[in-house]
C-alpha cells in the first residue's frame, strides 16, 4: 500500500507493503520450496488444531536481538540508560541460545534482527543470518550504519530472503549527529554508500528517530537519499521514555519542520513513511487529544488496541520471550525462556494467554502496556473487526485450476464495506503463492468480500487456486503435501487473528519470482 511523492505514509503492518515481496528476489532452484516445506510437517499440524484468540497460529514475525552491544551512546535509547534486562548483563547472543532460537525462526518464517545493540557487532552475526537465510526465513535488519564495511555489504548482497535494511542517520547535521548519537557522521554515510553497491536498493531504507533534538535538521535528509538511488526515508517517532530524552517529545512548534520535511521528499520524489503517523499528527497539532489518546493510562473500559501479542514477540540475547521489544526491562516481563521451553510451548503458555485476556477484557494490562505511548486507546481491534471461518477448502488435485469457496461469517463490531477484506499470503505475510492464478487481485491477494457484510452476516470468499502439475523447470511436483497459509486482512490497517487457515496441496519445488512476474498482467495490488 503506498503513495509515492512524499505523502506521509504508515507502515502497514509487518512486511506487509508490496515492495517485500518484489524486493525478496529469489535466485536459486528451489528457494521458494524451502520456505513452503519448512512450513510443513509440525508447523501445518499446530495450524490443523483449534487456534483461538488466546492460543493463536505461530506469530508471522520476531524481533531477536543479537547482542546487546552497542558502538554508540543514541540518547534516546534504553540500552544506554540501561533499562532492558540484557542491557545490565551486555553480551552477545551464545551458540547455545542460537541453535534454540533457530528452529523458532524456521517454523515463523520471518525474522527482524534488531534489538537494543548493534546486530553487526556480534562475531556472527553474518554466519547465524546466513543460516536462517539458507532455511528460506525472510528477515529485515536494522543497523546503525557503523559496522557496514565492503564485506559486510558484500554477505548481505547474498542473502537471498533479506528483504529490508533500515539504516540511521538521524541527521545530516554532524553536530547534531554527533549530539544525538556520540559518534561521528561521516562513517555512517560511508557504510551507506557501501550498502548500496550490494544491495538491491528497493530493499534500502534510511530512518532517523524524529525528536526535538533534530526535527530542524532533518529536511536535508531526503535530497541525499535520492542521490543514492533511495526511494524511501522513515521517521520514527519517540515511543517510549526510558532513555535520556531530555524532553525530546515534539510539540506545535514543530509544524513548520515538519512541512518542509514533506516538501524535501516531494520535491526529491522520496516517500516518506511514519511509523505511527496518528501519533505524530496529534503530538503536534493537538496536545490533549494526543495526552488522552497515547499517553493516559487505559480507563472506562478502554484498552491498548495493540496487537503484537498475537503477531510479534521479542527474543532478547538471552534467550528470554518477550511480549514486544518495549516490555523488555523487568523480570516479571519475561514471558518465558527458550532455556526452558520451545518456542510453541511459550507462545501458549499461561503468561502469554494472560495478556491476551486482558487486552481483550480490557482490564488491567502489564505496566509496560499502560504506560505505553506508541499504541492508541479505543476499542481493541480484534472486536471491532474479526472473522469466523465457517468452511474452508478441502485438499488441491494436481493438475488443474479448482474454483474453491471460503465462507465467513462477520463475528466483529464493525461492517466490511464492499472488498475491504481480502484473502492473502501468509508464512511469510504477503508472500507470492505457488496456487496463485490469473485470477487473483495481485499475487499475494486471492480474492475481497464482495459486497457489504454486516456484523453477524456471513459472506463468501470465490477463489481460483491452481493445482500445479510441472514446476518452472518442467518437472513434477514434490510428493511432499503441504499447507499453504492464507489469512483475512484489512490493507492499511491490520491482520485478522483467529481468521488464518490453510489449503492442503503437493508443493511445487521451485517458483521463482521471474516466473511469477513474467506470467502477472501489469498493474498495481489491490490495497
Amino acid at each position: 500500500m503506498g503513495v509515492r511523492g512524499g505523502g506521509l505514509e504508515p507502515e502497514a503492518g509487518y512486511g506487509s507493503t508490496v515492495e517485500l515481496w518484489l524486493s525478496n528476489a529469489v535466485r536459486s532452484t528451489g528457494a521458494v520450496a524451502r520456505q513452503v516445506a519448512g512450513l510443513c510437517a509440525a508447523t501445518v499440524q499446530q495450524r490443523r488444531s483449534r487456534n483461538t484468540l488466546l492460543k493463536p497460529p505461530p506469530p508471522f514475525c520476531t524481533n531477536v536481538e543479537l547482542t546487546s552491544m552497542c558502538n554508540q551512546k543514541c540518547v534516546m535509547c534504553p540500552l544506554t540508560a540501561g533499562n532492558t534486562l540484557s542491557s545490565q548483563n551486555r553480551g552477545h547472543m551464545t551458540s547455545k541460545i542460537w541453535a534454540k532460537v533457530l528452529p523458532a525462526l524456521r517454523m515463523i518464517g520471518q525474522v527482524q534482527w534488531i534489538g537494543y545493540g548493534e546486530t553487526l557487532l556480534h562475531p556472527w552475526a553474518l554466519e547465524y543470518m546466513g543460516e536462517a537465510d539458507r532455511h528460506g526465513v525472510w528477515s529485515s535488519l536494522a543497523t546503525n550504519g557503523t559496522r557496514l564495511t565492503e564485506q559486510t555489504c558484500a554477505a548481505l548482497g547474498r542473502l537471498q530472503h533479506l528483504v529490508h535494511v533500515t539504516v540511521s542517520v538521524d541527521s545530516l547535521d554532524p553536530n547534531v549527529y554527533r549530539s544525538i548519537r556520540k559518534t561521528p557522521l561521516a562513517p555512517v554515510l560511508d557504510g551507506l554508500q557501501r550498502l548500496v553497491q550490494h544491495v538491491d536498493k528497493r530493499k534500502i531504507t534510511v530512518g532517523s528517530v524524529i525528536m526535538a533534538d533534530n526535527v530542524e535538521s532533518l529536511d536535508g535528509l531526503p535530497r541525499h537519499i535520492a542521490s543514492l538511488g533511495l526511494s524511501k526515508y522513515q521517521i520514527n517517532v519517540l515511543h517510549e521514555h526510558k532513555g535520556k530524552h531530555f524532553g525530546g517529545e515534539l510539540g506545535p512548534d514543530a509544524r513548520a519542520a515538519l512541512a518542509r520535511l514533506k516538501f524535501a521528499c516531494a520535491a526529491s520524489a522520496v516517500q516518506l513513511v511514519v511509523d505511527v503517523p496518528g501519533r505524530l499528527d496529534l503530538n503536534v497539532n493537538d496536545a490533549a487529544a494526543y495526552r488522552a489518546t497515547y499517553t493516559d493510562a487505559p480507563r472506562d473500559g478502554l484498552t491498548r488496541r495493540c496487537l503484537l501479542p498475537w503477531e510479534f514477540p521479542f527474543i532478547d540475547k538471552d534467550g528470554n520471550v518477550f511480549l514486544c521489544s518495549n516490555a523488555t526491562g523487568r523480570d516479571s516481563e519475561v514471558l518465558g525462556s527458550l532455556h526452558d521451553a520451545a518456542f510453541m510451548d511459550i507462545w501458549h503458555n499461561e503468561r502469554f494467554q494472560d495478556v491476551r485476556r486482558r487486552f481483550l477484557a480490557a482490564e488491567e494490562l502489564p505496566e509496560a502496556c499502560r504506560n505505553c505511548t506508541i499504541q492508541p486507546l479505543g476499542l481493541h481491534q480484534l472486536h471491532e473487526y474479526r472473522a469466523e471461518i465457517l468452511s474452508q477448502p478441502a485438499a488441491l488435485s494436481p493438475g488443474v485450476e479448482q474454483d474453491v469457496v471460503l465462507t465467513v461469517r462477520n463475528a466483529g463490531r464493525a461492517m466490511w464495506r464492499a472488498g475491504e477484506v481480502a484473502v492473502g499470503t501468509v508464512r511469510p505475510q504477503d508472500r507470492a503463492s505457488p496456487l496463485h492464478t490469473q485470477g487473483w487481485l495481485w499475487v499475494n491477494r486471492v480474492a475481497a468480500n464482495p459486497q457489504p457484510v454486516r456484523p453477524g452476516e456471513t459472506t463468501t470468499f470465490s477463489m481460483r487456486l491452481a493445482g500445479r502439475t510441472l514446476n518452472e523447470d518442467g518437472s513434477a511436483p514434490g510428493q511432499k503435501v503441504c499447507g499453504e497459509a492464507f489469512q483475512l486482512v484489512i490493507d492499511g490497517k491490520h491482520w485478522m487473528a483467529g481468521s488464518e487457515f490453510t489449503i492442503e496441496h503437493r508443493s511445487p519445488r521451485n517458483v521463482g519470482l521471474d516466473w511469477l512476474l513474467a506470467r502477472w498482467p501489469s498493474g498495481q495490488p489491490v490495497t
